[in-house]
């Protein structure tokens, strides 16, 4: 398993090998340094909305 962080030290991605398989998780951020989405094997994405992004 390997952690890679980005310059304001939030993860960035990691990795892990389960069964033989690799599986890779990134992450981005906004501005604010609130989650913004999680990608899980670069095909399935999630889309993080804080209470504060849903009323804008």
């Amino acid at each position: 398993m390997y952690y890679v962080y980005d310059q304001r030290g939030n993860i960035k991605q990691f990795s892990e090998l389960v069964n033989g398989s690799n599986f890779k998780t990134q992450f981005t951020f906004d501005e604010d340094n609130r989650p913004k989405d999680i990608t899980f094997n670069a095909t399935n994405k999630v889309n993080i909305v804080t209470p504060n992004q849903a009323q804008q």
